[in-house]
């Protein structure tokens, strides 16, 4: 008798052991679960998520204002005015025009077909180049730009008592009517600025990219406030730039120069410091390979070692933008 006791006792405390095991296994985080209703404010990001999932603890119904304060976000676009983007040309309705201009139409494109932009963004739109008599970064234009916030009668539901997962239903959303104005006035500044510097007398020569990308980002990282701030850096340029004397471009490209142009970069000290705490991303639009597949590949390999271990980074050459 006492025999099968042991084993009745052995089977039940084994049992529970695998019960327990179970249900350490299905621990998780709680995730939204679903959006009912208009839901392209929201972005599925992690910040995103994090901040419903802590905010509303229990269902609840109510208009709120959206981004709050900690999920705004800033939209850092610069448009390339060096020579190299006026010497191409581009037949686009029946008019020729430069890629410069091109790569703005695109650009305009890019954000009305991808949903780019969102309420809450402060944007800043810049030029950049070099002097034609020297290597100093010109950026003598700029304009700042931002979209309202929204307003979102907003019910959550919180349901699993195991997981305490989430459920959004927007019942009503103001529209965002007001990004297709802004899209307009970026559209009408940076046409503006770029034929005004195709027909100036004293023209940006040299692209010195890499160390506009430093200095940019460098302006960011000194300004403590920002330091957790999204940050959407948006290049429009055809990707041709001077590192020191050597022009990488799809003419002076070959191979063995790759190993070279990094060690000058090394020695210049112009990498733009991207680390783990950076809740940035980046999109190149416009880059111009002339017709060439493995310099593009170069560009992307050259700019994806550039601004390491920054993962969030996106190319599209000016012949994918169709």
């Amino acid at each position: 008798m006492k025999r099968y006791s042991h084993l009745i006792f052995t089977i039940v405390l084994f049992s529970c052991n695998e019960l327990s095991c179970d249900a350490k296994k299905g621990k998780r985080e709680p995730i939204i679960d679903s959006i009912e209703g208009e839901h392209s404010w929201f972005s599925k990001t992690k910040i995103d998520t994090m901040y419903f999932l802590n905010t509303f603890i229990s269902d609840k119904r109510d208009t709120i204002e959206f981004p709050p304060k900690q999920l705004e976000r800033e939209v850092d676009i610069s448009l390339d005015v060096t020579g190299s983007v006026f010497q191409k040309t581009i037949k686009f309705n029946d008019t020729i025009i430069s890629l410069a201009e091109y790569n703005v139409i695109k650009l305009c494109k890019f954000f009305e077909e991808n949903n780019i932009l969102k309420a809450g963004d402060d944007i800043i739109l810049r030029l950049f180049g070099s002097h034609p008599n020297g290597k100093n970064i010109q950026l003598d234009k700029s304009l700042k730009l931002s979209v309202s916030k929204i307003k979102i009668d907003l019910e959550v539901k919180r349901f699993s008592r195991k997981y305490m997962d989430m459920k959004l239903i927007v019942h009503a959303i103001n529209k965002d009517s007001e990004i297709n104005d802004i899209i307009l006035k970026i559209k009408k500044w940076s046409i503006e600025n770029v034929l005004e510097n195709k027909t100036s007398n004293e023209k940006y020569t040299t692209s010195p990219f890499l160390e506009y990308i430093h200095n940019i980002h460098s302006g960011y990282k000194e300004n403590k406030g920002n330091i957790n701030k999204e940050r959407l850096y948006i290049f429009v340029t055809d990707g041709h730039f001077y590192v020191d004397d050597f022009e990488f471009k799809p003419s002076n490209y070959q191979t063995y120069t790759i190993t070279a142009l990094k060690e000058t970069i090394k020695n210049l000290k112009i990498f733009p410091t991207f680390d783990s705490t950076d809740n940035a991303s980046i999109v190149f639009i416009g880059l111009n390979s002339e017709g060439n597949n493995s310099y593009f590949i170069a560009q992307k390999v050259m700019l994806s070692w550039f601004l390491s271990p920054l993962q969030n980074v996106q190319f599209y050459s000016c012949e994918n933008l169709n």
